[in-house]
């Protein structure tokens, strides 16, 4: 590793490319892999999330209805945004701002 660095500081920022790529895909590695006891506790605790989940028709109909909403949302905004540039337009038509 340190002979990378050596040769990026002599190449230039190409070589720092490669040292950048070559730490982060260590870092991804150590982040993968955990200690065992801590891979032992996160496997136990998803397994016991999957059994309790449970989606009730009630949960589902609330997330439809929030979706509704966010649509609805959605295309009010772009309504607004839309009357608004109209508003402006007129408005500086009027006022003969083109003429500046």
């Amino acid at each position: 590793m340190d002979n990378l660095v050596a040769v990026s500081r002599s190449k230039g920022k190409t070589m720092d490319d490669i040292v950048l790529k070559h730490k982060l895909y260590e870092l991804v590695k150590e982040i993968d892999s955990p200690p065992k006891s801590q891979q032992e506790n996160t496997i136990a605790l998803a397994n016991k999330k999957d059994a309790s989940y449970n989606p009730t028709p009630q949960n589902v109909n609330s997330l439809y209805d929030l979706l509704d909403y966010l649509r609805f949302i959605i295309k009010y905004q772009s309504f607004d945004l839309e009357a608004t540039r109209r508003e402006n337009a007129y408005l500086k038509r009027i006022i003969g701002y083109d003429d500046w």
